[in-house]
């Protein structure tokens, strides 16, 4: 009766909703939160909690997700970074594949995360969002990037990083661009050497390569590239293309000595190819 008087009453709205859980009777349940939310006679924290106690109603007992939805985000509509409505709509974009939306609220978990190890997970995803969903690969290095920060360590991350600062690179329309995103491929190769893991002898000069065509062909820095493919001799005296290169450098410097001695390490993998073979004693 006092509803009918007063169709907001919290007290009255709190007793015959405590009536409809005991009871179990969720449809008519629905209503009666709904009236709730919008009483004037309780502050936002218990809204709050109306909300959020109507969001798990129509998710995991009237199976009305869209409206679950809502009322998750009427409850960051009240408090921006309230967890658990945040960890929901995570869990419930993710399942739906609304990719922009699932990036926006872990923006917000990674800024309230208090694990280090879950911040760095959430960027992960994000990276990959920005990267396959949303069309902003720019994004997808900022995230990345931010990532290494984090974690400096992780060969993953700057192996993805590498490969988007390529694709950018080769795609890039200015030479100034171009230079830019050739330049920051640079750094992540050599980020990846100081990194405190262990590396294949493989890997270390396909590294010091990759940095010796970029600085030699695409940011036309001489001394950094014959720094890098001496780096890549050292790995491997007699690779092929690290002593073309270096031939070419010291043929367009002068420096004939230098050359010279190049041209003898080239010709020496050839001449013990030649020497016979010594028969092992039986």
């Amino acid at each position: 009766k006092l509803l009918v008087v007063e169709p907001q009453n919290a007290d009255a709205l709190r007793a015959l909703d405590a009536l409809l859980v005991q009871g179990e009777r969720w449809a008519d349940l629905e209503p009666v939160l709904v009236t709730q939310t919008k009483s004037d006679d309780i502050f936002d924290d218990e809204r709050v909690l109306v909300w959020t106690r109507l969001a798990e109603l129509y998710r995991d007992r009237l199976d009305r997700r869209d409206d679950a939805v809502q009322a998750w985000k009427e409850v960051l509509e009240l408090q921006d970074m309230h967890e658990p409505a945040l960890r929901a709509l995570r869990e419930m974009y993710t399942e739906d594949e609304r990719w922009p939306e699932l990036f926006d609220i872990l923006q917000r978990l990674s800024d309230i995360a208090r694990d280090p190890e879950e911040r760095v997970q959430h960027l992960g995803i994000m990276a990959q969002i920005a990267e396959q969903y949303l069309d902003q690969p720019n994004k997808a290095i900022e995230l990345w990037e931010d990532v290494l920060s984090a974690r400096p360590d992780d060969v993953e991350s700057v192996g993805e990083l590498q490969r988007l600062l390529i694709a950018q690179g080769d795609a890039a329309t200015t030479s100034d661009a171009r230079q830019k995103a050739y330049g920051a491929l640079a750094e992540a190769y050599e980020r990846e050497l100081r990194m405190n893991v262990a590396h294949t002898k493989e890997r270390r000069l396909d590294v010091y390569k990759g940095i010796g065509r970029l600085w030699q062909s695409e940011l036309d820095d001489v001394f950094n590239a014959q720094s890098a493919w001496e780096r890549a001799r050292n790995e491997e005296p007699f690779d092929r293309e690290a002593l073309d290169a270096l031939r070419g450098i010291h043929q367009a410097g002068g420096n004939d000595s230098a050359r010279a001695e190049i041209l003898e390490s080239a010709r020496w993998p050839l001449r013990v190819s030649r020497w016979p073979k010594v028969a092992r004693s039986p």
